[in-house]
């Protein structure tokens, strides 16, 4: 059975008288909670926190300079002409910027970071990283920690304590 409209609007009213305010002068009934008795939330009272810190902040600023051009690059020297600053996006912390990092620099990053054992196994050496064996010529698959990307390194030449890897025409030997 559905309850009928006239139902629905009483029962509507009547939560509304429920939570209707208690009239000046008129004490609440005991044990009946009101809202302001309740302590502050603590979210609450940290965004007055904040509040007031940013107003102590924005207080000692100067109203008559205008507000900063967010179409401009955030990140140059104050009262550098924007040509210039365009000079500067090259260089980091004073430094001159560096050239983009060649095959022989990547294969010996990426070769002195590896951690690998040298197992023999049938009279063959092998080299042993993490849970995998590889032999002379096949590929291991390392993650560049710098770009995230996939890198193939080769193996060349297992010879004793000594393993070479490659990377395009470049390689690099480690000594275990």
């Amino acid at each position: 059975m559905k309850p009928g409209p006239v139902i629905v609007v009483l029962a509507l009213a009547a939560g509304l008288g429920a939570a209707a305010p208690t009239p000046k002068g008129v004490a609440p009934a005991p044990g009946a909670s009101s809202l302001a008795a309740l302590p502050p939330s603590p979210l609450a009272t940290k965004m007055k926190q904040i509040h007031t810190t940013l107003e102590e902040v924005f207080k000692a600023r100067d109203p008559s300079s205008p507000l900063p051009d967010l179409r401009q690059n955030p990140f140059r020297f104050p009262g550098v002409p924007v040509a210039s600053a365009q000079g500067q996006a090259g260089t980091t912390g004073g430094r001159a910027a560096q050239p983009p990092e060649g095959e022989a620099a990547r294969l010996r990053r990426l070769a002195s970071s590896l951690s690998f054992g040298l197992v023999e196994s049938r009279g063959q050496q092998l080299v042993s990283v993490g849970s995998s064996s590889y032999r002379e010529g096949e590929m291991l698959r390392v993650t560049d920690p710098v770009t995230s990307a996939q890198v193939l390194l080769r193996i060349r030449k297992i010879d004793g304590k000594n393993v070479t890897f490659g990377l395009g025409s470049s390689e690099f030997t480690v000594a275990k």
